[in-house]
């Protein structure tokens, strides 16, 4: 498999919709498919409270990964702010 340019990754990314999250705290790793929107380099989800915020909230180095059939991109992400659940 190749490598993607720079490009090839915006216009795979923007082609797609749902995307994982990748989760690690207190030694579980939790892995959660997300629907997402994205502006400029920012990813953006919608969710409730439960465990991947409680995570999340305690570890925010998370992976964030975008697939469709054999094609991926997969990258760290940090979490840079508030994080708030659906009901606050």
């Amino acid at each position: 498999m190749e490598e993607m340019t720079t490009l090839e990754i915006d216009d795979f990314v923007k082609s797609q919709r749902r995307g994982r999250l990748g989760c690690h705290d207190d030694g579980l790793t939790y892995v959660v498919p997300l629907m997402f929107a994205r502006e400029d380099d920012c990813f953006y989800f919608y969710t409730i409270e439960g465990q991947k915020m409680n995570m999340m909230r305690r570890n925010s180095s998370v992976c964030f990964e975008v697939d469709e059939f054999w094609e991926s991109v997969v990258g760290p992400a940090l979490l840079s702010k508030e994080l708030r659940g659906a009901d606050g």
